[in-house]
């Protein structure tokens, strides 16, 4: 009978110690999905991310560009009084890239 006793205690060890393993297992394996679901997401931001960061910086360019031709129009029109038109955008031209010593265009 003791035999029995033990015998039936070690078979519920047994049992016990498998089941509390395929418990661990499954807690790994959904560990491990919801570490892959996070990685999947944190890829995704990063490239929603990356175009809004592009996004942005093409709207900066074509508004830096909009306000530089707003401020050489301006500098045109103020040549227009003594010189023509296509003279006033070629001096424009010339100090916008450095050629007219000591004179600047801040944008």
């Amino acid at each position: 009978m003791r035999k029995r006793l033990q015998k039936k205690r070690l078979k519920l060890k047994r049992e016990s110690k498998l089941k509390r393993e395929a418990s661990q297992a499954q807690q790994r394996i959904k560990q491990a999905e919801d570490n892959e679901k996070q990685a999947r997401q944190k890829a995704e931001q990063r490239v929603l991310d990356a175009k809004k960061a592009d996004d942005d910086a093409t709207k900066a360019r074509e508004a830096d560009k909009q306000h530089r031709a707003k401020i050489n129009s301006a500098a045109v029109k103020t040549l227009l009084d003594v010189v023509d038109e296509d003279t006033a955008k070629k001096i424009v031209t010339k100090i916008i890239k450095g050629e007219v010593p000591n004179v600047v265009i801040h944008y």
